[in-house]
């Protein structure tokens, strides 16, 4: 399967803020974009001077903000639920004790690479979501969760983080866990019973996760897009963020187009009238972010 990068235009707030990029600028590019390259791109990962230098007051306040900024944003969870996302941060920090963020990346939907797509080739954007969460909600430690049969995503994602780990962006270790590659293992209450120790398989008894998660501490759970999004909002804005879609449904969205087409892959979509629609991005037509062989190869590996 080809996986082919498009994003979507902006108009005329795109001309007026130097086209400022969505998720998937520069997908066509060969390679995932290096942290350099990240920071030309998006610019850098914005943490107020606070997150660094001990005023927790300072911080708390800060931290307040950008769950205000999400929260005007509209933005919502990309895992399927379409939670508010700003509003399940705000759970999370009023929880008792120190949290955990935990970025969901294995995608368990048949036929769906559209989390896989930008874990390859943007894994810094969703970097620098996992660190603006983990300081929205004053966590301490922060999982990223993919298929643990994906060793050439996994040990792409360990060699980002080790890049941050040598520039010191990041405020938590951000830790990458293998998780079975089935549809049920990529279900919340899965992934925090996996984290715990347990098997990944859902669970249905109270408590709520953002009240005791992992290691029975509060926990946000958070498909990857949503905090890749969540990356762009700290750094654009929420009117910036709502320049795209609808007002009931803002910004844009992957999806994995899949099928008896000619040209199958994941495609970033924005509303307009209730129907989503496709843009281009800024290299229109550029190949595939994962060729034929490469796919091939992975389902022979996974077994599938």
């Amino acid at each position: 399967m080809t996986i082919v990068a498009t994003a979507p235009r902006l108009g005329h707030l795109e001309r007026r803020t130097r086209r400022l990029p969505r998720l998937l600028a520069g997908a066509a590019d060969r390679g995932p974009a290096g942290l350099n390259q990240h920071e030309r791109r998006f610019g850098a990962l914005p943490l107020p001077e606070a997150a660094w230098n001990g005023d927790r007051a300072a911080a708390r306040r800060a931290a307040s903000r950008l769950i205000a900024e999400v929260e005007r944003s509209g933005l919502a969870g990309h895992g399927g639920a379409g939670f508010p996302t700003g509003r399940k941060l705000r759970s999370v920090a009023a929880g008792a004790g120190p949290a955990v963020i935990v970025a969901n990346g294995s995608e368990g939907e048949p036929a769906s690479h559209k989390d896989r797509l930008l874990l390859l080739r943007a894994p810094h954007l969703v970097l620098d979501g996992i660190t603006l969460a983990a300081f929205a909600v004053g966590a301490t430690e922060a999982y990223l969760v993919v298929h643990g049969t994906d060793s050439r995503l996994i040990a792409g994602l360990e060699g980002a983080i080790q890049a941050r780990d040598v520039a010191g962006i990041d405020l938590v270790p951000i830790q990458v866990v293998g998780i079975g590659d089935r549809y049920v293992a990529s279900e919340q209450t899965a992934i925090v019973q996996y984290l715990n120790g347990g098997p990944g398989l859902p669970t249905f008894a109270p408590p709520r996760t953002h009240e005791r998660g992992v290691a029975n501490r509060p926990t946000a759970v958070n498909n990857i897009e949503t905090l890749a999004h969540l990356a762009l909002v700290a750094k654009y804005g929420h009117v910036w963020f709502r320049e795209a879609g609808v007002p009931a449904a803002p910004g844009t969205t992957l999806v994995t187009v899949s099928g008896a087409i000619e040209r199958p892959g994941a495609l970033a979509a924005r509303r307009r009238g209730g129907h989503h629609r496709t843009r281009a991005s800024g290299a229109p037509g550029a190949q595939a972010a994962t060729s034929h062989q490469d796919e091939a190869a992975r389902r022979r590996r996974d077994g599938r």
